[in-house]
């Protein structure tokens, strides 16, 4: 029996030009998609925008903390390589 997770596929439009500026590689099911840096902050910050709206204000500051030290930490394993993928 086939796992059902290899046997999906992700179809991806074409960008009609070339990526120029900083790119983001999304990486799924062993592929990767180079996704340009805007296009991903344009699509998260609506989603972190209605999260953090739940928050009350005393808990917005340990919030952006905590987001803070999650980017970090995320970027520095990246740059090391340490988030596996091909």
């Amino acid at each position: 029996m086939a796992d059902p997770a290899k046997s999906r596929t992700c179809r991806c439009a074409t960008a009609p030009t070339p990526l120029l500026g900083p790119v983001l590689a999304l990486t799924a099911h062993g592929r990767r998609l180079p996704v340009p840096v805007g296009a991903a902050t344009d699509a998260l910050a609506p989603a972190a925008g209605r999260l953090l709206g739940m928050l009350s204000l005393e808990q917005l500051p340990a919030a952006e903390t905590r987001l803070q030290e999650l980017t970090v930490s995320r970027l520095a394993q990246c740059s090391l390589g340490l988030l596996g993928g091909t």
